[in-house]
């Protein structure tokens, strides 16, 4: 507890005085912080909690405007050492200004008189076939007011979801005072209304820019046109607004970077999607802008976006396409969507670096839905890794607080009424709700999510987690419904079971409950993947095995190809890490060491040479050759591959350091030299730090090492940081969760010991003979955990 979320070389020795010290000030390590700035993270960090503030609104005026966090790191930059112990103040600074702006109470600032709310547009004078500028009016001036002519557009999603509450049905028309109404939950000082008539052949756009609360007129705007010119209508709608107000001039505005009405048309339908939830429909819309217009680039940047939440994700052949033309049309969007292109697409970044990119995103443009969801998605998925305390808790906040801006200010956007449909936070909501035994909102946020489209990729998994939440006979009747259904979709039940065990009570009954629904999911899932994915289907069994305590099977599935000095490697790391055979991992090993290693190689095959000689070391020490973990070690750290993209650079750079540093320690805690404590300290730091190298086992080796010098609590929390990114792929897990119930309970922690024990042990249903020993010492170790438990 109180864990700081990164430390460097000396992290040790400021958590063991953490408890007691005085928060260190800050000017001491940056003497431009102002005396303000100081006083107030001094006191919010004070280690009394009667000694802290009482609101977030007493630490914000405290700051007095003055604090900002860090900007996002250079693309690229290593954290070296040195600078870890910096970074844990920045960081904590960045991360307490963060909990305060997403907690920070919803409706209760004073209207903005930057900030413009865009109502839907009324259609009535229209001709049908243009029903769809109702809504794509808002996305277009949306576009244009970004601040830079000095009005900044509301977020079209919160202005909609607002308009449908207040009007109470889409497409319903509603009052000048409801249109305030709207303005007010938004924090808007200003208003659009506006109206189309006419056909496609010749129509008239007229608006009106209205204050709020008093709803006054102070610009009224019309332009006309053909359909086809309606960027060109667009643009002269908005600079005459703009003009009227404040004499702005056109130049400022950004362009909508195009002028194809097909690639317009495409990409507001695909706006709409995204917003109803509709993922796939909206990637597909985005997609077909692209593909209408390749220069469009805020058609790429949103194809971009829904690649992020929909497998492959970025990886996707689409994907990478939006990514390229994003990138060419870069300066051609706004401010703000340039910061969302560069975080989404920029190089691997170290923990820090990730964490402190999206707060800066966030805190630069807060009233963007989709800045606070990505803050939560890497709370979500890589918190955990980097040693943030709580990290579940911090993405849930975060992704309220992008909920409530979808849902126009509302105080309580959980609420039925108040809830908006947005395809981003969705899957992850439910599933923190399910981790936190909150029925009553994974029910409700599935069928938020069915009702906006229960055809979607995502409903086999939204519909298992409602049949979770109900209890064992919805379970039933979920998998007899769904066993005919040959869907990949299946894969994400597979992981979620592996990950949280489905939340497991801790019966026996339910463990064999959740050993049938494993083994359900997974099966359905290879066999899909059999059908059109024969590599995947393979290597899914082979990790199914594994972490099912059937090595042997493994071995006929995962990494065979004795010619692959990649499968050799894996070979290697599975026997050290994964229960898998010792034997294959000994031939493995002799098999890499008659491979040449010489330095001074370029390219793929460089890189290939210097992670076999750091694996190949790994494997000697661990069977005590440290003259060969030394001169690895060595080498390690002063290779430099060349002819590596740059992302590729900066993660294989990633790795050597990560397996230098693992090395030191395992050598100097096996030879007890006299720095073995700093370089676990190292070791563990690397870990925290570059939390994107997982294949070796960085937090297990960190927490075997722990141990062996006498610092269990070390080792439980290196252990429960895993390997890989939460949710994502079961590296070792198995291992892991073995290991975790064992230093639990040693550290006392009888509680945790018997969750890591139970979800191990619904891994293992059925292990092979050689595992099974392991498999009953765990059982009996849970039965005696549990009885002390109950005190029987």
């Amino acid at each position: 507890a109180g864990q700081p979320p990164f430390t460097g070389p000396t992290a040790q020795a400021i958590l063991a005085r953490h408890s007691v010290d005085p928060v260190p000030s800050l000017r001491t390590v940056r003497s431009t912080v102002p005396e303000a700035v100081e006083r107030a993270i001094s006191k919010a960090l004070a280690k009394v909690p009667a000694d802290r503030f009482a609101t977030a609104g007493e630490f914000v005026q405290a700051l007095g405007g003055t604090a900002s966090t860090a900007g996002p790191a250079r693309s690229g930059s290593r954290v070296r050492p040195r600078s870890l112990v910096l970074g844990v103040a920045s960081v904590l600074v960045a991360l307490a200004i963060g909990r305060v702006i997403m907690r920070r109470p919803a409706g209760t600032a004073p209207p903005d008189p930057k900030l413009v709310a865009i109502l839907p547009f009324r259609i009535a004078g229209a001709n049908p076939e243009l029903g769809w500028l109702r809504e794509g009016l808002i996305d277009l001036l949306a576009i244009k007011l970004t601040g830079e002519g000095g009005l900044r557009a509301a977020e079209p999603r919160a202005v909609l979801s607002a308009w449908n509450r207040v009007a109470g049905a889409e497409g319903q028309e509603i009052t000048p005072a409801a249109a305030l109404e709207i303005a007010r939950r938004l924090g808007a000082g200003r208003v659009i209304d506006g109206g189309v008539v006419g056909t496609s052949g010749h129509l008239t756009l007229t608006a009106s820019l209205l204050t709020a609360p008093g709803g006054r007129n102070v610009a009224r705007a019309s332009v006309e046109g053909r359909a086809d010119s309606l960027p060109a209508l667009v643009d002269g709608l908005a600079v005459r607004l703009l003009s009227l107000e404040a004499g702005t001039e056109a130049s400022r505005l950004p362009s909508l970077t195009t002028t194809s009405l097909p690639a317009i048309r495409a990409y507001l339908a695909g706006r709409t999607a995204f917003r109803r939830g509709r993922l796939d429909e909206a990637f597909n819309r985005f997609r077909e802008a692209t593909h209408l217009d390749s220069t469009f680039a805020l058609a790429a940047l949103e194809l971009v976006h829904a690649s992020i939440w929909k497998p492959p994700g970025l990886g996707g052949e689409d994907a990478q396409r939006g990514v390229r033309l994003a990138r060419a049309g870069r300066a051609r969007l706004s401010p703000g969507d340039q910061a969302l292109l560069d975080d989404w697409t920029g190089p691997t970044p170290t923990g820090p670096e990730l964490f402190e990119r999206r707060l800066a995103v966030a805190k630069a443009y807060p009233d963007r839905a989709e800045t606070w969801y990505w803050l939560g998605d890497g709370y979500f998925h890589y918190g955990m890794s980097a040693g943030l305390e709580d990290p579940l808790r911090l993405a849930d906040e975060a992704f309220q607080r992008g909920w409530a801006i979808d849902s126009a200010g509302a105080g309580d956007s959980l609420a039925p009424e108040r809830s908006p449909i947005s395809a981003e936070p969705l899957i992850h909501m439910v599933e923190i709700a399910q981790l936190k035994g909150d029925t009553a909102s994974v029910r409700r946020l599935v069928a938020l999510g069915l009702g906006a489209d229960s055809t979607s990729t995502a409903d086999l998994y939204l519909r298992w987690n409602r049949a979770v939440a109900l209890g064992d006979s919805a379970r039933r009747a979920f998998w007899a419904d769904s066993e005919r259904i040959e869907r990949g979709e299946s894969a994400q039940i597979t992981g979620s079971m592996e990950w949280t065990g489905a939340a497991l009570p801790g019966s026996q009954r339910y463990l064999r409950a959740v050993d049938e629904d494993h083994l359900r999911a997974a099966n359905l899932a290879i066999r899909h993947d059999e059908a059109n994915n024969p590599a995947a289907a393979v290597f899914g069994r082979g990790v199914l095995a594994l972490n099912g305590g059937r090595p042997r099977a493994a071995r006929e599935f995962r990494d065979t190809n004795d010619t692959s000095t990649a499968d050799l490697r894996s070979r290697i790391l599975d026997a050290l890490y994964w229960g898998a055979d010792t034997s294959a991992g000994a031939e493995a090993a002799r098999r890499l060491a008659t491979r040449r290693d010489g330095a001074g190689v370029t390219g793929d095959e460089g890189r290939t040479r210097l992670q076999s000689l750091c694996v190949l070391a790994t494997w000697r020490a661990a069977h005590g050759d440290y003259p060969y973990a030394g001169a690895a070690i060595r080498r390690l750290r002063e290779a430099r591959v060349a002819g590596l993209s740059s992302n590729d650079s900066i993660y294989l750079t990633q790795y050597a350091d990560v397996c230098a540093a693992l090395l030191a320690a395992t050598r100097a805690t096996a030879l007890r030299l006299p720095g073995a404590r700093a370089t676990l300290e190292q070791a563990d730091a690397a870990a925290r730090t570059d939390i994107f190298v997982v294949s070796l086992a960085p937090n297990l080796v960190v927490a075997r090492l722990a141990e062996i010098q006498g610092d269990v609590p070390l080792a439980l929390r290196a252990v429960r940081r895993r390997a890989g990114g939460y949710g994502i792929f079961p590296w070792y897990f198995s291992t892991f969760l073995r290991e975790e119930g064992r230093l639990a309970a040693l550290a006392g922690d009888t509680a945790g010991a018997i969750r890591a024990y139970q979800h191990y042990l619904a891994l293992r249903p059925n292990p092979e003979p050689d595992v099974r020993p392991e498999v009953d010492r765990v059982r009996e170790d849970l039965a005696r955990l549990l009885g002390e438990h109950t005190g029987t």
